[in-house]
């Protein structure tokens, strides 16, 4: 005989999979074990850097201050920071001295700041009049409208939450429109308690906020000096939160983890678990070649099968992890994409050991069963 017909080879390795019952069912589920471990614990590392990272965004991780000490900025020059390649947004804002009280609520002692109109893309808020910080909504139950008293500026007690600081005179007063309550703690302990009264972009500000691309943080902090340049004194650019040597690069540590070297070490793991069983079934490799099947036959059926047992278990393991991802709660999608992403490495790593190991020179079979 010179050889079994190619569908027939395929065909042969199907059967001999569907025909192992107990042993191929267990195969097909060490190797989904062998995928799915390392997939969970790669996108369970994933999810937990995006979520800190969010966390840490969230909580002005890239929002730069900049400042000219006993100097205005320019009002223009600071809105115009937002159209910079890796801004996000930017706004001008004047803190008025004192804390102003409300027709509801005389001793609130609101904080009143004016800003530009960038503060509304900043803080992701409606545009068209005055913000107002959550925590002045819950205290003085402020409606669409809220009506600022003239600023208490004597005898203000420090440990108010709008207690402090210089800031420039002449702070709104009368009635403003609301037309967003915002968190605005991202802004800073001293603007946790304020109203956001807009004004005009031209004129100046005593501080430009401006919100970063994570990636662009260190080119736009070199950068706000020369753009926001003033004659007097020189531009000061501070982080929000504190940074240093101790402060985390979520970027570092995701291209660094150690988790993702799981995923292809568990590929070559079911590999060689698959050329082990293998192994112990050459007699079966024999027994097709008395009945005429050539080394590409054999190979036919055996990498079929393979193929067969390799796509069962990586869907298997796809099932399980996103099981357990949804009953964690971290099915967000960065994670699911982590998870997929080494599925697909950790089958594609098994293909390339088990093409590996079939490449190497190695002695006929019935050679081997002889040596037996």
């Amino acid at each position: 005989m010179t050889g079994w017909r190619r569908r027939e080879a395929v065909q042969e390795g199907l059967r001999s999979l569907a025909a192992s019952g107990a042993v191929g069912a267990a195969l097909v589920a060490v190797v989904a074990a062998g995928l799915a471990v390392p997939a969970v614990l790669d996108a369970t590392q994933v999810s937990t850097l995006v979520t800190e990272e969010a966390a840490w965004i969230d909580s002005g991780g890239t929002v730069l201050i900049a400042s000219a000490d006993g100097a205005q900025l320019d009002a223009r020059r600071c809105e115009a920071v937002a159209a910079m390649a890796g801004v996000e947004a930017a706004f001008g804002v004047t803190r008025h001295p004192g804390g102003a009280g409300t027709a509801a609520a005389p001793d609130a002692r609101v904080a009143v700041a004016s800003a530009t109109s960038g503060m509304y893309g900043f803080l992701h808020a409606q545009a068209g009049g005055a913000l107002l910080a959550s925590r002045v909504q819950q205290d003085t139950g402020s409606g669409p409208a809220l009506t600022l008293l003239p600023p208490v500026t004597a005898q203000v007690d420090p440990s108010a939450p709008s207690a402090a600081g210089p800031a420039s005179p002449g702070g709104p007063v009368g009635t403003v429109r609301i037309s967003d309550r915002v968190d605005t703690g991202v802004l800073g302990d001293e603007y946790a308690y304020v109203v956001l009264v807009p004004q005009p972009t031209a004129g100046t500000v005593d501080r430009c906020y401006v919100r970063a691309r994570p990636a662009d943080l260190n080119t736009i902090r070199a950068a706000l000096p020369a753009v926001l340049a003033t004659p007097d004194e020189p531009v000061v650019v501070a982080d929000r939160l504190v940074g240093g040597r101790f402060s985390r690069d979520y970027s570092q540590e995701f291209d660094e983890r150690t988790t993702r070297l799981l995923p292809p070490l568990g590929g070559v793991v079911v590999a060689v678990m698959w050329l082990v069983v293998s192994w112990y079934r050459r007699g079966e490799d024999g027994l097709y070649r008395t009945l005429g099947a050539t080394a590409t036959d054999r190979l036919t059926m055996r990498g079929c099968e393979w193929l067969a047992v390799l796509g069962l278990g990586a869907v298997a393991a796809w099932a399980a992890t996103l099981l357990y991802l949804v009953v964690v709660d971290r099915a967000d999608p960065v994670a699911l994409r982590a998870a997929a992403t080494s599925t697909a490495i950790g089958a594609a790593s098994a293909v390339l050991t088990s093409l590996a190991w079939f490449a190497l020179p190695r002695r006929d079979t019935l050679a081997d069963l002889k040596d037996r």
